[in-house]
């Protein structure tokens, strides 16, 4: 008995808190109504909200309906067209004013809604491409900061030529030669020199290409320099010297000076000048050994009926003979009594590794002891294989770019600035 009437008693409570919540829901939709007649939306859909919460769901059409208009109102063209839809869905009468009226202003919800879209999309791109002109502007922004900089660490030069395997290499600035280090540093102003020699890591620099005056040798090795002294010191008589060989690896370099009977040998590693030492005991091994048929205390030796100047020893026993009136007559090979003839070989440099130079005119090459030709000998100077490579700019500009466990940095000195592509990488967002 008490239980039947506790389920009467619970069923009343039930009945009358619905009727009371559906009482409350239609007030509320009432003030809702009232105040979007108004126009004061934001209370109409506050009123709304709280009906819409009292009501189970929207099962009544013009709750529905009063949803679509707030929201289409208020721009939530999403949410009218969703209330909209359920309007559809509910409503009975499909032939209706109301409901015909609710379907015209669907469509202009979904035109607003493609309209929104189209204007999102516009604004999206509009963003876009500020965005992209801003990474552009500072892009650039930054590009012309770093040639700033990167014009700083450049050598405006004629040339750089190869880097040696001693991180040395020659340069050509003003029409004049220097020496540079990898690093860019320079080791010889390019100021005087118009010339140079590089062979077995020896680099002589000339005042002249033809006749200097001056040389300047600096060793790859050591990374010394040092000017020869003048050409008096050898020949009082001599104003130049004259056609000038390569330098070889045991440190000897031969040239040819005006006004001698001598060749000139300079040892640029103890930096003297080489002479036979006893040249009457030298000549008289000679006559023994009947390379020469004769000589006198005056330097004149006698091969074959005539009558000619000793000239010095180039290595390998092979002699410059000169002509009485200073001239070079030939070669004598002492080895085997080989005479070669100036015609067929001008100049010949230091016998070195069973090797001279020989310049012939424009031609270059190679003899042994003899005279006979050989394959080049391999110049000590060698590849370089350091971090550092050159590279070429416009404008007569060079730059290093040196590589340091795979980082790659533009250098000069102890300058250093990181490449264009890295800089660009690091800076911008």
């Amino acid at each position: 008995m008490k239980g039947r009437i506790l389920t009467i008693l619970l069923l009343t409570v039930g009945l009358l808190t619905a009727q009371s919540d559906q009482e409350l829901a239609d007030i509320y939709f009432k003030k809702s109504k009232n105040s979007f007649e108004k126009s004061e939306l934001e209370s109409s859909l506050k009123y709304f909200d709280k009906a819409e919460k009292l009501f189970d769901s929207i099962s009544e059409p013009r709750l529905a309906r009063l949803g679509t208009l707030i929201h289409n109102e208020l721009a939530n063209y999403e949410k009218a067209k969703s209330y909209a839809k359920h309007y559809f869905s509910i409503s009975k009468n499909k032939n209706s004013s109301e409901y015909q009226e609710l379907l015209g202003l669907y469509v202009d919800i979904q035109e607003k809604i493609e309209d929104e879209k189209i204007a999102e999309l516009e604004r999206m791109i509009r963003e876009k491409k500020t965005r992209e002109e801003n990474k552009i502007r500072k892009r650039d922004s930054l590009k012309a900061i770093w040639i700033t900089n990167s014009k700083r660490l450049s050598l405006e030069v004629d040339r750089i030529y190869e880097l040696n395997e001693y991180s040395v290499v020659l340069f050509k600035k003003d029409g004049n030669f220097g020496v540079l280090d990898d690093k860019g540093n320079i080791l010889v102003k390019a100021e005087e020199y118009l010339f140079a020699k590089e062979y077995d890591a020896y680099i002589l620099l000339l005042n002249s290409i033809a006749e200097p005056t001056k040389i300047y040798c600096y060793n790859s090795k050591t990374k010394e320099g040092f000017s020869l002294p003048n050409i008096s010191v050898f020949n009082p008589t001599s104003t130049h010297y004259g056609h000038i060989m390569m330098p070889r690896a045991n440190g000897i370099f031969v040239s040819y000076p005006n006004n001698s009977l001598e060749v000139l040998k300079f040892d640029l590693s103890s930096r003297k000048f080489i002479k036979i030492g006893n040249k009457e005991e030298y000549l008289k091994k000679l006559k023994k050994e009947k390379v020469i048929k004769s000589y006198k205390k005056d330097n004149e030796i006698k091969i074959g009926k005539l009558w000619y100047k000793f000239g010095g020893h180039l290595g390998g026993g092979i002699h410059p003979v000169y002509n009485i009136d200073k001239s070079i007559y030939g070669y004598l090979c002492s080895i085997d009594g080989t005479l070669l003839s100036f015609k067929d070989y001008n100049y010949i440099g230091s016998y070195f590794n069973k090797k001279a130079e020989v310049l012939n005119g424009n031609e270059s090459y190679w003899i042994n002891h003899n005279g006979t030709k050989v394959k080049a000998p391999k110049d000590e100077s060698g590849k370089y294989s350091g971090n550092s490579k050159i590279i070429r700019l416009e404008n007569k500009k060079y730059q290093f770019h040196h590589n340091d466990n795979g980082i790659e940095s533009i250098i000069l000195g102890n300058k250093a600035i990181e490449t264009l592509s890295d800089f660009l990488t690091n800076h911008m967002d």
